[in-house]
């Protein structure tokens, strides 16, 4: 895994409905995850396209999924164009149908950060240089 975020659960409706009522610019969308993300150990710019999810935060029971980040917020509703390094954040994940099916039958629906202390991880796939 090259760039990942562990991750706590998807968002309740209560918690989407106050992304959806306080910020213009988060629209709802029907293929899409809204995910608590811990503290990141890097800058992950929107765009970024995860490739893996796996379910324990040792990287373990691992699934491909296509999914790509497309909007970043914090607790007090401030957008951000990125996962900042140092950051927990809420942020929502684009994904295909199989992808969002697979992490909704695997994540816990949470109302904040703090309400699970299991967590998993999106990574990015780790590019492989051929000679």
């Amino acid at each position: 895994m090259e760039t990942y975020v562990r991750i706590y659960g998807i968002a309740s409706k209560k918690i989407e409905n106050l992304l959806f009522n306080a910020m213009d610019t988060w629209q709802k969308r029907s293929n899409s995850c809204i995910i608590f993300v811990d503290f990141s150990d890097f800058d992950i710019p929107i765009g970024t396209i995860f490739t893996i999810f796996a379910e324990n935060e040792d990287g373990t029971s691992s699934h491909d999924i296509n999914g790509e980040l497309v909007q970043v917020t914090q607790q007090f509703l401030k957008p951000y164009d990125e996962i900042p390094r140092g950051h927990k954040t809420v942020c929502e994940i684009k994904l295909d149908e199989r992808s969002v099916n697979l992490l909704r039958s695997k994540l816990s629906i949470i109302d904040s950060w703090y309400d699970t202390s299991k967590r998993g991880l999106l990574a990015t796939a780790t590019t492989k240089k051929t000679v």
